[in-house]
């Protein structure tokens, strides 16, 4: 089973990451900040991070995410 689909928005220590891609197998995020310049939320792809997709592999707890 899934954990995430693309564009999914994870919380963890009160930091948002959106979900840029996911399919059946990974799911990548990127941490997504406020930019005072914009003057909205801007996502950072600077330092993405790449999980397991499957719930038998990991669970958003254990990597401590909120949905």
């Amino acid at each position: 089973m899934k954990l995430v689909n693309t564009n999914d928005v994870l919380l963890r220590n009160k930091q948002r990451w959106q979900v840029i891609i996911a399919d059946d197998n990974i799911f990548v995020i990127c941490k997504v900040n406020y930019s005072k310049k914009e003057g909205c939320d801007v996502t950072s792809y600077l330092r993405p991070e790449v999980y397991g997709n499957q719930s038998e592999m990991n669970t958003l707890e254990e990597l401590h995410f909120l949905l």
